[in-house]
């Protein structure tokens, strides 16, 4: 039996469908003869499958080890747009009331909640006062490509910065 031309049958386990479902995803990549060519190791499996890494700026700030592990989780939420705000959720539910509980004055999004917001501003400023910051922004990812090129920063204020920030 040829593995390369393998049809998974319908009464087998979820776990040898998935298998086989890999399987699959490699030879829409690579002719058998190219997959047998390369020598195998995990690596160079997950390069065949996913094209590019993409390197981003901000993922040393989000996976900082001495951040805490819920901070990480809503900064990587923020930083993909997939925080449920107010406003994200008023997709879903229709009825849903989208303005901010923190200033009661303007609709409750991202943007809105991290900057421009009067309660959060406040102690936005204040921490930009603290450790020295002159960046102007409103958006997470140029605060975080500021930081990263900041010099004069410790580690250690950087990272209080990004756990006060989220």
């Amino acid at each position: 039996m040829d593995w390369w031309a393998y049809a998974v049958q319908q009464n087998c386990s979820w776990y040898w469908k998935k298998i086989v479902e890999i399987k699959d995803l490699f030879r829409a990549k690579l002719d058998k003869s190219a997959f047998m060519a390369v020598q195998y190791s995990i690596q160079s499996g997950y390069d065949i499958l996913y094209d590019q890494h993409i390197k981003v700026q901000w993922s040393k700030f989000v996976w900082e080890r001495c951040s805490i592990p819920k901070h990480r989780y809503i900064l990587w939420l923020v930083l993909h747009r997939k925080l449920r705000t107010k406003e994200h959720l008023s997709k879903y539910f229709h009825a849903m009331d989208t303005v901010c509980l923190l200033c009661g004055d303007h609709k409750e999004d991202i943007t809105h909640l991290f900057f421009q917001c009067t309660y959060s501003k406040i102690c936005f400023v204040k921490m930009k006062e603290w450790i020295g910051c002159q960046a102007q922004t409103e958006h997470y990812q140029a605060l975080l490509q500021w930081i990263s090129k900041a010099k004069h920063l410790s580690k250690l204020r950087k990272g209080f910065f990004i756990a006060a920030v989220t």
